[in-house]
């Protein structure tokens, strides 16, 4: 067909393909595999292609595409459609219609991550397309800046995120996509949490909040109500304090409106965090916080939501721990590692495991613990996510002082301490103080390890950790012998000023 005397009829070509009802719209509406007349409409649709890329006809080349392999996706041959759609990027970026390449770009990348695709496997191509939409802007790019900062995050290299959210937000910002901007705002707010910076959190997650209030329909001010609720739930005790009626209030409206829509997964999610909210008060506790864990987790278990459903019961496990049921704890701790190994999800393993390594260093077993640890070293050690590098090296210190190894105590302590001055982790800081109290008595120095003991006291005492509390007191002072004329001397008391 020579296109420029037959305009027309390459036009009705298309609207027969594309129409509404038209032919891509009937191979989409049938279940199963393709059969000889959904194969004679595919093959029509990529004559039409092949006429549009020969006649430079961009617009109609990216939409045959796209709607092409859209409907090869549905009739379950994806491998197809992104043949489909890399072949229709590379002619629209030879012909220099780089818009179009990149929103053809944008729904391979779109496809292939919403069945799976690692960000080993995606990186390339994402970066090929961000380089073709650099080159004209708009919400094209931006949309692209945070498909990119996500797999960045997802593959724990958070800071690159950072960045590039950044960008995408003065994007949407710069051509008046307030949506795009709250998009922005609300992923810069998690980054900065993961971070360990709760103010620059909460900042970006309340304009989150507003911009939603004033342009989102229920639903999206639902979620960044939910967020915000997340992000408040970051920083220290005493303003975790002052949050805690904003937070609960923030997750029940929250949690009202997804009750609504039938959102289960997101009622789920407005319950664990409202747990965490719960167990953090030590008014209230983990008896209280126990039934919210256990809801979510059946509701996580309902919707198939498998690593929400492992956080959520490693926490339920973690609250059984204080309570004293510390076997309960084991063996849901135990469960979830089995289940994130079975699904491949080496650093939810790793999680789990040091949460499991640190309870069996409490009950003696050290040669287990320590195999452990080694298994998840590598994953955990690496991780820019500060928490979990903490987590690691306290695991680790707690572990050579079982061992009776001062050196490498010293040193996983002071890596442990680290990490934590840049996080709000107070049960672990405490953790890492007795540790280094215990490293300060090798080193012939009871007055500075009294001083550590203390603030481990104060900070046990303040975030209602009776228990460990009244451990830790017992051995700062413990208590005189049944009969004093037949006990043991009793040691000189430090110099310390104990809490």
């Amino acid at each position: 067909m020579d296109l420029g005397e037959s305009a027309e009829a390459f036009e009705d070509r298309c609207r027969v393909l594309l129409s509404e009802a038209g032919e891509l719209d009937r191979l989409c509406s049938v279940d199963g595999s393709l059969g000889p007349a959904d194969e004679a409409i595919v093959g029509r649709c990529l004559e039409t292609i092949a006429l549009a890329a020969e006649h430079g006809v961009d617009t109609r080349h990216a939409e045959l595409a796209s709607r092409l392999a859209e409907a090869l996706s549905i009739r379950g041959e994806p491998l197809r459609g992104d043949s489909v759609l890399e072949k229709a990027q590379s002619c629209l970026s030879e012909a220099a219609n780089f818009e179009l390449a990149a929103q053809v770009g944008l729904k391979l990348f779109d496809s292939k991550w919403g069945r799976g695709f690692g960000p080993e496997q995606l990186e390339g191509h994402l970066q090929e397309t961000l380089d073709q939409a650099r080159q004209v802007g708009g919400s094209v790019y931006a949309s692209l800046l945070l498909r990119y900062s996500y797999l960045c995050k997802s593959s724990n290299r958070r800071e690159v995120a950072l960045r590039h959210y950044e960008e995408a937000r003065d994007v949407f910002r710069s051509i008046g996509d307030h949506r795009g901007v709250a998009h922005a705002a609300d992923n810069l707010g998690g980054v900065w949490r993961d971070l360990g910076r709760p103010d620059n959190a909460e900042t970006h997650l309340r304009q989150a909040l507003q911009i939603w209030e004033a342009v989102g329909d229920p639903t999206d001010i639902a979620f960044a109500r939910y967020r915000l609720a997340w992000g408040l739930g970051s920083s220290s005790t005493a303003y975790h304090a002052r949050r805690a009626s904003e937070a609960l209030a923030l997750l029940a409206d929250a949690r009202k409106q997804y009750a609504e829509d039938e959102n289960l997964g997101m009622m789920a999610e407005c319950d664990m965090q409202a747990a965490m909210w719960i167990a953090a008060d030590p008014e209230r506790g983990s008896d209280e916080a126990i039934p919210f864990f256990e809801r979510a987790a059946t509701l996580f278990d309902a919707v198939g939501a498998e690593a929400s459903l492992w956080k959520t019961q490693v926490n339920l496990a973690t609250e059984h721990s204080r309570r004293g049921d510390i076997d309960r704890a084991m063996g849901i701790w135990e469960s979830v590692a089995e289940s994130a190994e079975e699904f491949g999800d080496d650093f939810f393993e790793g999680v789990t495991r040091i949460l499991m390594v640190r309870q069996l260093l409490k009950r003696g077993y050290v040669d287990v613990g320590s195999r452990m640890l080694d298994d998840v070293a590598e994953v955990l050690e690496t991780s820019d996510v500060k928490e979990w590098r903490a987590q690691y090296w306290l695991a680790r210190a707690e572990l050579f002082q079982r061992m009776n190894q001062l050196r490498p105590t010293k040193e996983a302590a002071a890596a442990a301490l680290a990490e934590l001055s840049e996080t709000v982790l107070p049960e672990e800081y405490a953790a890492v103080l007795e540790v280094l109290a215990w490293c300060d008595d090798g080193d012939g120095k009871p007055d500075k390890a009294g001083r550590r003991r203390g603030e481990a006291l104060a900070l046990y005492t303040n975030i209602g950790e009776s228990e460990d509390a009244h451990r830790l007191a017992a051995a700062i002072v413990p208590p005189p012998p049944k009969d004093a004329k037949e006990g043991p001397d009793l040691p000189p008391l430090s110099t310390g000023v104990y809490l």
